[in-house]
């Protein structure tokens, strides 16, 4: 007599040779130090299944929305790098907003906190229409004081080049989900709150997975 398996699977990305060529020659060893990978993500105030616990006779909690349209949503723009000691110590992301965070608060984010021995800082990304709005010449204008910042864009349809796709988006949202939404305030405060909480051992995690 057979025995039937409960298994779930997910949809992957459909490669070309083309792409399975440029994953190989991208997929060299780094030690992942000098990079910061960039990358958005939509979070939601809530989601259409959600399991509760509850004590005998209690009753389950009524969710309602007027549609899963209307259920709030923000779009947040992450960066992160390997974590390492350091020795010293609400619109939609389109082109022009893209290239605002980078230039005017990730770098100069990446200045402050960045404990790099040569200064030099690859912001790896996907191949979005918006990322390509960051110019050559942007970077050269921002690569003072000894830094040097180059833009690396990963293959097509390789999200798990990407530390943020590969797992920490997905623990930030599962922390967020633990938290009811209503409003896009609730989402911006439990998303960003999340964010907070995990630890820098959960994002060391998904770098040595994206290494291995």
């Amino acid at each position: 007599m057979g025995i039937f398996v409960r298994w779930s699977t997910r949809i992957k990305p459909l490669l070309t040779d083309a792409n399975k060529a440029e994953r190989t020659a991208f997929c060299e060893f780094d030690s992942l130090w000098d990079v910061v990978h960039l990358d958005e993500k939509w979070f939601n105030a809530d989601k259409d299944r959600r399991k509760v616990y509850l004590v005998p006779g209690e009753t389950p909690p009524r969710r309602t929305w007027k549609s899963k349209r209307f259920i709030p949503k923000v779009m947040f723009l992450a960066a992160v790098i390997r974590p390492r000691f350091d020795h010293d110590r609400g619109v939609n992301v389109n082109a022009t907003v893209y290239r605002d965070y980078v230039i005017n608060k990730v770098i100069p984010a990446i200045k402050a906190f960045f404990p790099s021995a040569n200064k030099r800082v690859v912001l790896q990304h996907d191949n979005a229409t918006p990322h390509a709005s960051i110019t050559d010449a942007e970077l050269q204008a921002v690569s003072t004081d000894g830094w040097m910042f180059v833009l690396r864009r990963q293959p097509p349809n390789s999200p798990d080049l990407n530390a943020l796709d590969l797992g920490f988006f997905g623990k930030v949202q599962s922390l967020q989900y633990k938290s009811m939404s209503r409003t896009v305030d609730d989402v911006i405060r439990t998303t960003l709150a999340a964010f907070e909480e995990l630890s820098y051992e959960k994002l060391e995690s998904v770098f040595l997975t994206f290494q291995w």
